[in-house]
């Protein structure tokens, strides 16, 4: 329970329910999709959508931290329409992937926020 507080701590609030708003929109989506489509689900669809729906800002700071390593404070200039258009689709294949993406999200988080080691040897007293 302390790795879960710890890891959920490490981001910022806004930025976790920003972050699952769009997965809520996007899972919303699949299901009308599936919907619409006479799909049954799947037992696939019983674990691959709940999981997605929960990793996806785990997935989604993955990204946003290998584009700003990528990128830097790089300014860079592009029609609102394709602007748009590819946060969407980034965003989708974000969440699409997120159970693959995910868990390297959360080991950066574990590694951040561990406990610095003391130099100390404990028979150095």
């Amino acid at each position: 329970m302390n790795f879960v507080k710890r890891i959920f701590g490490a981001v910022d609030r806004g930025y976790l329910v920003r972050a699952y708003l769009i997965s809520t929109v996007i899972m919303v989506g699949w299901m009308i999709w599936a919907n619409a489509n006479f799909r049954f689900p799947t037992a696939f669809d019983f674990f691959f959508i709940p999981a997605a729906a929960v990793l996806f800002p785990f997935a989604k700071l993955s990204w946003d931290e290998v584009r700003n390593l990528i990128l830097g404070e790089t300014l860079i200039v592009f029609n609102a329409v394709f602007l748009y258009g590819a946060k969407i689709v980034i965003n989708v294949l974000l969440w699409i992937f997120s159970p693959i993406i995910a868990p390297l999200g959360i080991i950066y988080l574990a590694f951040r926020t561990r406990a610095p080691r003391s130099n100390v040897h404990p028979d150095q007293s």
